[in-house]
């Protein structure tokens, strides 16, 4: 492969891969640049899912209701505040993982479809059935309504669950907005996280 100067000093560790070649003497070149990713705790954001869910007004609720003294600025901060905590715990030990949720569903979906299939299907299992049916089109409302918030959209003008085209905006806005490196004052080029 080849590369300039620039180009070799801004991606000094890429790595070129050679894929095997399986139907002709042509190979895939892969290029994986390797850059050091730092995690950074996410921002807190209000996720719109969790309005549809009856645990979330109650933990708005409680973190506004608490007594503080101070300056109502002050108040208001840490009233905001304790919302965010409560809202970040109850979010991962009671709204829990979306994609858990919808993985769950569909396996007794499943299984019940099967029980209904197998044996003389029963009033109870069709009710069940439809019940999980209901559950499993709420969890893609609410995926659909995590990723156009995600992909700053406004998902209702199109219409569409289809959390693949929503993913890949966010991919390709988070790409664009990662910095990579910066030039300095003197114009060096900096890539180190300070």
């Amino acid at each position: 492969m080849m590369a300039n100067e620039a180009w070799r000093s801004t991606f000094s560790g890429c790595r070129v891969l050679h894929e095997l070649a399986t139907t002709s003497d042509h190979k895939f070149l892969i290029l994986k640049l390797l850059q050091d990713r730092v995690m950074i705790r996410r921002p807190f954001r209000f996720e719109i899912m969790w309005a549809q869910h009856d645990g979330c007004q109650e933990q708005i609720r409680d973190a506004f209701h608490k007594e503080l003294q101070g300056s109502p600025s002050f108040v208001l901060c840490k009233k905001l505040q304790n919302c965010k905590q409560n809202l970040r715990w109850w979010n991962k030990h009671v709204f829990g993982d979306v994609e858990h949720k919808l993985d769950c569903v569909l396996q007794r979906l499943s299984e019940m479809q099967r029980l209904i299939e197998n044996h003389n299907a029963a009033d109870d299992l069709f009710r069940v059935e439809n019940e999980l049916m209901m559950e499993h089109n709420d969890i893609l409302v609410q995926k659909a309504n995590h990723w156009g918030q995600k992909a700053c959209l406004d998902w209702f003008q199109y219409g569409e669950q289809n959390t693949r085209f929503y993913h890949n905006i966010v991919s390709c806005r988070r790409q664009r907005n990662h910095i990579h490196s910066i030039k300095d004052t003197n114009g060096a080029i900096l890539t180190e996280r300070r």
